[in-house]
């Protein structure tokens, strides 16, 4: 069964997910996380990083 594009729309808008290209990952990691930012490593890897901003949006 199709779910209805309302329930949809609900759990895409629980996070927002942006993509931004880096020359060296382990770098903007450095800096990243000296400024506070958190990495969840679950969904990192060695070519991405996913990087925790918001808990609520």
């Amino acid at each position: 069964m199709l779910r209805s594009w309302r329930s949809i729309c609900r759990r895409t808008q629980q996070q927002i997910i942006l993509n931004f290209p880096v020359k060296d990952l382990n770098r903007s990691k450095a800096f990243l996380s000296a400024l506070g930012f958190t990495f969840n490593e679950q969904l990192s890897g060695e070519n991405a990083a996913f990087m925790n901003v918001a808990f609520h949006v």
